[in-house]
Protein backbone atom coordinates (compact mmCIF):
# COMPACT_ATOMS: atom_id res chain seq x y z
CA UNK A 1 0.00 0.00 0.00
CA UNK A 2 2.94 2.32 0.40
CA UNK A 3 2.47 3.90 3.81
CA UNK A 4 5.22 6.28 4.91
CA UNK A 5 7.00 5.28 8.12
CA UNK A 6 8.38 7.70 10.69
CA UNK A 7 9.77 7.94 14.21
CA UNK A 8 8.84 10.67 16.67
CA UNK A 9 8.98 11.46 20.35
CA UNK A 10 5.57 11.87 21.97
CA UNK A 11 5.02 13.94 25.09
CA UNK A 12 3.30 12.58 28.17
CA UNK A 13 -0.43 13.06 27.83
CA UNK A 14 -3.23 13.27 30.39
CA UNK A 15 -6.28 11.30 29.23
CA UNK A 16 -9.71 10.14 30.27
CA UNK A 17 -10.23 6.56 29.14
CA UNK A 18 -12.17 3.37 29.60
CA UNK A 19 -10.82 -0.16 29.15
CA UNK A 20 -12.94 -3.06 27.96
CA UNK A 21 -12.86 -6.49 26.34
CA UNK A 22 -14.92 -6.63 23.14
CA UNK A 23 -15.22 -8.73 20.02
CA UNK A 24 -13.63 -7.21 16.92
CA UNK A 25 -16.96 -6.80 15.11
CA UNK A 26 -18.29 -4.76 18.07
CA UNK A 27 -15.25 -2.49 18.28
CA UNK A 28 -16.42 0.45 16.13
CA UNK A 29 -19.74 0.84 17.91
CA UNK A 30 -18.13 0.43 21.32
CA UNK A 31 -15.49 3.04 20.56
CA UNK A 32 -18.12 5.54 19.40
CA UNK A 33 -20.34 5.07 22.47
CA UNK A 34 -17.37 5.14 24.87
CA UNK A 35 -15.93 8.37 23.47
CA UNK A 36 -19.40 9.97 23.43
CA UNK A 37 -19.90 8.94 27.07
CA UNK A 38 -16.54 10.42 28.08
CA UNK A 39 -17.27 13.71 26.33
CA UNK A 40 -20.69 13.83 28.03
CA UNK A 41 -18.98 13.42 31.42
CA UNK A 42 -16.57 16.25 30.65
CA UNK A 43 -19.09 18.75 29.25
CA UNK A 44 -20.95 19.55 32.49
CA UNK A 45 -17.58 20.30 34.10
CA UNK A 46 -16.87 22.79 31.30
CA UNK A 47 -14.06 20.59 29.99
CA UNK A 48 -13.47 19.20 26.51
CA UNK A 49 -11.01 16.88 24.80
CA UNK A 50 -7.75 18.55 23.77
CA UNK A 51 -7.15 16.23 20.83
CA UNK A 52 -8.35 13.26 18.82
CA UNK A 53 -9.87 10.10 20.26
CA UNK A 54 -7.56 7.10 20.58
CA UNK A 55 -7.57 3.36 21.23
CA UNK A 56 -4.73 1.38 22.78
CA UNK A 57 -4.77 -2.33 21.96
CA UNK A 58 -3.34 -4.09 25.01
CA UNK A 59 -3.50 -7.72 23.90
CA UNK A 60 -0.60 -8.62 21.64
CA UNK A 61 -0.86 -10.55 19.52
CA UNK A 62 -4.21 -9.11 18.55
CA UNK A 63 -7.15 -11.46 19.20
CA UNK A 64 -10.36 -10.62 17.29
CA UNK A 65 -12.45 -12.80 19.65
CA UNK A 66 -11.26 -10.82 22.71
CA UNK A 67 -9.93 -7.34 22.02
CA UNK A 68 -8.48 -5.74 25.17
CA UNK A 69 -8.88 -2.07 24.27
CA UNK A 70 -8.50 1.21 26.14
CA UNK A 71 -10.51 4.00 24.48
CA UNK A 72 -10.33 7.65 25.37
CA UNK A 73 -9.47 11.27 24.67
CA UNK A 74 -6.66 13.58 25.76
CA UNK A 75 -7.65 16.28 28.26
CA UNK A 76 -6.08 19.12 30.21
CA UNK A 77 -3.74 17.99 32.98
CA UNK A 78 -6.06 19.21 35.75
CA UNK A 79 -9.04 17.07 34.67
CA UNK A 80 -9.71 14.39 37.26
CA UNK A 81 -12.41 11.83 36.49
CA UNK A 82 -12.72 8.54 38.33
CA UNK A 83 -15.82 6.37 38.36
CA UNK A 84 -16.80 2.82 37.55
CA UNK A 85 -16.72 3.44 33.78
CA UNK A 86 -13.83 5.84 33.15
CA UNK A 87 -10.58 6.94 34.68
CA UNK A 88 -8.15 9.79 34.13
CA UNK A 89 -4.45 9.01 33.97
CA UNK A 90 -1.20 10.00 32.33
CA UNK A 91 0.13 8.20 29.28
CA UNK A 92 3.94 8.23 29.41
CA UNK A 93 6.21 10.09 27.03
CA UNK A 94 8.28 8.02 24.67
CA UNK A 95 9.50 7.29 21.18
CA UNK A 96 7.15 5.71 18.65
CA UNK A 97 7.34 4.37 15.15
CA UNK A 98 4.26 5.50 13.30
CA UNK A 99 2.39 5.63 10.04
CA UNK A 100 -0.87 7.19 8.92
CA UNK A 101 -3.53 5.04 7.28
CA UNK A 102 -6.14 6.60 5.00
CA UNK A 103 -9.36 4.70 4.41
CA UNK A 104 -11.65 2.10 5.88
CA UNK A 105 -10.73 0.50 9.18
CA UNK A 106 -11.14 -2.91 7.55
CA UNK A 107 -7.99 -2.27 5.51
CA UNK A 108 -5.80 -1.01 8.36
CA UNK A 109 -4.15 -4.41 8.84
CA UNK A 110 -1.88 -3.77 5.85
CA UNK A 111 -0.58 -0.58 7.50
CA UNK A 112 0.24 -2.53 10.67
CA UNK A 113 2.04 -5.19 8.62
CA UNK A 114 4.10 -2.56 6.79
CA UNK A 115 4.93 -0.72 10.01
CA UNK A 116 6.09 -3.86 11.83
CA UNK A 117 8.13 -4.98 8.82
CA UNK A 118 9.78 -1.52 8.62
CA UNK A 119 10.51 -1.63 12.37
CA UNK A 120 12.24 -5.02 12.04
CA UNK A 121 14.24 -3.84 9.02
CA UNK A 122 15.44 -0.78 10.96
CA UNK A 123 16.28 -2.59 14.21
CA UNK A 124 13.34 -1.39 16.30
CA UNK A 125 11.36 -3.61 18.65
CA UNK A 126 7.96 -2.82 20.17
CA UNK A 127 8.13 -1.48 23.72
CA UNK A 128 4.40 -1.42 24.40
CA UNK A 129 0.97 -1.82 22.86
CA UNK A 130 -0.01 0.00 19.68
CA UNK A 131 -2.21 3.07 19.80
CA UNK A 132 -4.53 4.27 17.05
CA UNK A 133 -5.26 8.00 16.96
CA UNK A 134 -8.41 8.80 14.99
CA UNK A 135 -7.46 12.02 13.18
CA UNK A 136 -10.50 11.86 10.90
CA UNK A 137 -13.14 9.38 12.02
CA UNK A 138 -16.86 8.70 11.58
CA UNK A 139 -17.41 11.63 13.98
CA UNK A 140 -16.07 13.98 11.27
CA UNK A 141 -17.14 12.30 8.01
CA UNK A 142 -19.54 9.68 6.75
CA UNK A 143 -17.08 8.71 3.97
CA UNK A 144 -14.84 5.82 5.10
CA UNK A 145 -12.33 6.59 2.34
CA UNK A 146 -11.60 9.86 4.19
CA UNK A 147 -10.82 8.25 7.57
CA UNK A 148 -7.30 9.10 8.74
CA UNK A 149 -5.77 6.97 11.49
CA UNK A 150 -2.30 7.37 12.97
CA UNK A 151 -0.83 4.10 14.21
CA UNK A 152 1.78 4.59 16.95
CA UNK A 153 3.93 1.71 18.23
CA UNK A 154 6.23 2.49 21.19
CA UNK A 155 9.78 1.38 20.38
CA UNK A 156 13.09 0.73 22.10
Amino acid sequence: MGHEMHIKDVAAQHVVASRAHVKFDELGARLATTVRSIVERLGPKGRWPTGAAFAIYHNQPFRPDDVDVEMGVPVASDVDVHDAAVDSRDLPAGRVAYTVHRGRYGTIGAAYDELHRWMREHGHTPAGPPCEVYLISPAQTDRPDEYLTEIDVPIR
